[in-house]
C-alpha cells in the first residue's frame, strides 16, 4: 500500500512541477512514439495531449503546429524558425 501511496505523490508533486507558468488550457503534441508514460504524466497534470507516431514534413508541421502551444519531439523531427 505504500506504493500506491508513494506514488500518488510523487505524481501531485509532477502535477504542480508542471502546472507552474502554464496555462493548463494549453494543447501539447508529441510527435514520433513519445513514451507513453509523458502523455499520461501530462493528462493527469491538467494538459490536453496529443500523440502522433510519425513525423511531418516542415510545412505540414507548422500547419500543425498552428493548433498547439507546446511541441514534444524526437530526434527525426527538426524544427526551424
Amino acid at each position: 500500500m505504500s506504493n500506491s501511496i508513494e506514488e500518488t505523490g510523487r505524481r501531485q508533486g509532477l502535477k504542480s512541477s508542471f502546472a507552474k507558468g502554464y496555462n493548463l488550457s494549453q494543447k501539447i503534441l508529441l510527435l514520433e512514439s513519445i513514451h507513453p508514460s509523458a502523455e499520461t504524466l501530462l493528462n493527469e497534470a491538467g494538459f490536453d495531449v496529443d500523440i502522433e507516431s510519425t513525423s511531418f514534413s516542415e510545412g505540414d508541421l507548422q500547419k500543425k503546429l498552428a493548433n498547439y502551444s507546446v511541441v514534444g519531439i524526437r530526434s527525426k523531427t527538426q524544427m526551424t524558425e
